[in-house]
Parts: structure tokens; C-alpha cells; sequence
């Protein structure tokens, strides 16, 4: 520091609290020495410094690190949340599913009008026709074809989601 730097509140503040090297301070006691102002505004500085000290502390309750750790895990978690919607794989799993979804809906009433059934009950002796026509219907072949499509993109979702929760980005 060199003579003709303004003393300022901040560097007071350092004066009183003692983090000056031995420079700084004779530096300080001088200019306080030469000015009656700079000793007023040290006089209220370590009233207050004395008023902090003198103020009795007040313990936090029980509940409160909880509290903050809990706001800070759900911070953490949106944080994640939205790093992992900015992920392109979990944006390509929707398109998958919407693609194979409007596929398989298009493909059925195609797969409908088929006059050669995909499956081959033999006819039964008994009376349960509407069972044979049902497990003869192209709509049920593919009805279950999107339900298989379905489950295995929400389980490789699933897994997606679960390893980044354990692994972090990837």
C-alpha cells in the first residue's frame, strides 16, 4: 500500500479484525494519527464489532440441517432432472415409441382386411367360435406386437434413467 491510498471502510474493517501485515497497519495508524474523521468512523466500527460480539447466539432447531438438506437434494434432483431432458437419447426414446406407435396404428387396419388369418386354430368341437375368431384376428397380432414394442421401450427407458440416477451423465 503506498501513502496516498484513501483508507476506506472495508480497510478499517481489516485494521480492527487484525488481517493488515505490519506495513498496512503503521500505514493505517498514521492516516488515523492525521484524521479526526477516520478515528470517529474506527470508534463506531469497533463499537459494532463489540455489539456482534456482545449479541448472544441463537441455536438453530433440530429439524433445520434436515430441512436444508432436503432443499438442496431436491435442487440437485431438478438440476439433474433437466440435464437429463436436454439429453438426446432420452429425446429419441418418445420419437421411437410415438414412430413405432402410429406405425403399428396404420399397420392395423391394413393387417385387418387380410383374408389369410395369422394364426391357426384348428375349429373345436365345442361352441367357443368368438374365442377362435379372436385369437385369428390380425388386430390382436398386432395389438400385441405394440404391447411388446411398448413395454421393452419403457424398461430400456427405465434402465436409461436408473443408470444415470447411479453413474451420473454419461
Amino acid at each position: 500500500m503506498n501513502k496516498f491510498t484513501v483508507i476506506t471502510d472495508a480497510l478499517l474493517w481489516d485494521y480492527v479484525d487484525g488481517f493488515l501485515d505490519e506495513a498496512d497497519d503503521a500505514h493505517v495508524k498514521i492516516v488515523l494519527e492525521q484524521s479526526p474523521e477516520l478515528r470517529q468512523k474506527l470508534a463506531l466500527i469497533v463499537a459494532e464489532k463489540s455489539a456482534w460480539a456482545c449479541s448472544p447466539l441463537e441455536s438453530t432447531p433440530p429439524a433445520f440441517a434436515d430441512s436444508v438438506m432436503a432443499a438442496w437434494a431436491g435442487a440437485q434432483w431438478n438440476a439433474r432432472a433437466t440435464q437429463t431432458a436436454q439429453d438426446p437419447v432420452m429425446r429419441l426414446i418418445p420419437i421411437a415409441l410415438g414412430a413405432l406407435l402410429l406405425l403399428c396404428l396404420i399397420l392395423i387396419p391394413f393387417g385387418a382386411f387380410n383374408a389369410d388369418p395369422l394364426l391357426y386354430i384348428p375349429n373345436p368341437e365345442w361352441a367357443l367360435i368368438w374365442v377362435q375368431k379372436l385369437a385369428q384376428s390380425p388386430v390382436l397380432y398386432f395389438a400385441v406386437l405394440l404391447l411388446v414394442v411398448f413395454l421393452t421401450l419403457r424398461i430400456f427407458d427405465q434402465m436409461l434413467r436408473s443408470s444415470r440416477l447411479v453413474y451420473g451423465k454419461r
